[in-house]
C-alpha cells in the first residue's frame, strides 16, 4: 500500500495538530519536547536532503536529454521521482524514537514519543513498528490525558493494522480512559471520514453526525464540539445553492476587496497553499 509522500506526509502533519504539537511548543524547554524535536529535526533534514537530490536527478536527466537532441542523438530516459525517502531512514528514526520512549515508560511524555511512531510507520508501511506502539499506548497509558491526540493518527491506521485492530483500541480508549475529553475523541475519530465523505442524506452520515455531536457534548469540551460543528456546517452549509460566506481579502495589487463586490458576476475562487 504504498502511498505518494508528499501529499500523505502533509496528511500526516495535519493529523499531528490534534495530537500535541502545541504542547511541544509551550513545553520545549522539558528533556522529552527537546530529545523529541531534535530527533524529528535529523529526520526532516534528511527528507530536504532527499527532494534537493530528487530534484538534482531530474534537472541533470532533462539537461542532458535537451543536449542529446541537439546534438542528434537518442535522449535518456527520466527517471522516475521516488515516492518517498528510504525506508532505511524511517526505520532509523524510529528506533531513535522506541529507545527514547523507554525512558518515560508509563509517563505522559512517551506518548508523543509512540504516536509519532504510529504515524512514521503508516508512511513507510511498517505494521509491526506500528502495531507496536498502538499497543504500547493503550496498555501502558491508557490513564494518560495525552492519549486523546493519538485517535486521529490510530483510526487513520486501518489500512496498515487492519480495522479490527483499530476498533478494538479506540474502543478500549473510549471505555477506560478516565479522561472525559479522551473518551470522546475516540468514539469521534472513527466517525470523521463518514461526516467527512458520506452523502449528507444518507442513513451512515446522519448516524455518525448524531453520535459526534453526542460525545461532543458529554465531554464537556467546548473546542471539541466546535470542531465536529465546524466539520457538520462544512458540508452541510458549503453545498450548490447556499449562499456563499463574504470572504475578505487582498488581490494582486494590494486592494482589499470581498466577494460580494461581485455579486453578479460569475467568480472563481481558487484556495491554494504552499508549505
Amino acid at each position: 500500500m504504498t502511498k505518494p509522500f508528499l501529499r500523505h506526509f502533509l496528511s500526516m502533519l495535519v493529523l499531528m495538530s490534534t495530537m500535541t504539537l502545541c504542547a511541544q511548543v509551550e513545553e520545549s524547554a522539558t528533556p522529552a519536547a527537546k530529545q523529541l524535536d531534535g530527533i524529528m529535526a535529523e529526520f526532516y533534514k534528511s527528507v530536504r536532503t532527499w527532494k534537493i537530490a530528487q530534484h538534482k536527478k531530474q534537472e541533470d536527466a532533462k539537461a542532458a536529454a535537451t543536449k542529446a537532441i541537439a546534438e542528434g542523438r537518442e535522449p535518456g530516459p527520466i527517471p522516475a521521482k521516488e515516492k518517498r525517502p528510504s525506508d532505511a531512514l524511517f526505520a532509523l528514526t524510529i528506533k531513535k524514537l522506541q529507545t527514547t520512549a523507554l525512558s518515560y515508560k508509563g509517563k505522559d511524555e512517551a506518548v508523543r514519543f509512540y504516536t509519532m511512531i504510529l504515524q512514521l510507520s503508516i508512511e513507510c508501511d511498517n505494521g509491526k513498528a506500528a502495531l507496536a506502539a498502538v499497543e504500547t499506548l493503550t496498555q501502558d497509558h491508557i490513564r494518560s490525558k495525552e492519549l486523546g491526540g493519538v485517535t486521529a493518527v490510530l483510526a487513520f491506521s486501518a489500512g496498515l493494522i487492519g480495522q479490527a485492530e483499530v476498533d478494538g483500541h479506540l474502543q478500549t480508549i473510549a471505555t477506560q480512559s478516565p479522561h472525559a475529553r479522551v473518551r470522546a475523541q475516540a468514539t469521534i475519530a472513527p466517525l470523521w471520514g463518514k461526516i467527512d465523505r458520506a452523502p449528507t442524506d444518507s442513513k451512515k452520515y446522519r448516524q455518525a453526525k448524531a453520535k459526534a455531536l453526542k460525545a461532543a457534548k458529554e465531554s464537556g469540551d467546548e473546542k471539541l464540539l466546535a470542531e465536529v460543528q465546524a466539520s457538520i456546517d462544512g458540508r452541510e452549509k458549503l453545498v450548490v445553492g447556499t449562499m456563499a460566506d463574504d470572504i475578505h481579502g487582498v488581490d494582486l495589487d494590494g486592494t482589499h476587496f470581498k466577494l460580494s463586490d461581485y455579486k453578479g458576476k460569475v467568480v472563481l475562487l481558487d484556495f491554494w497553499g504552499d508549505w
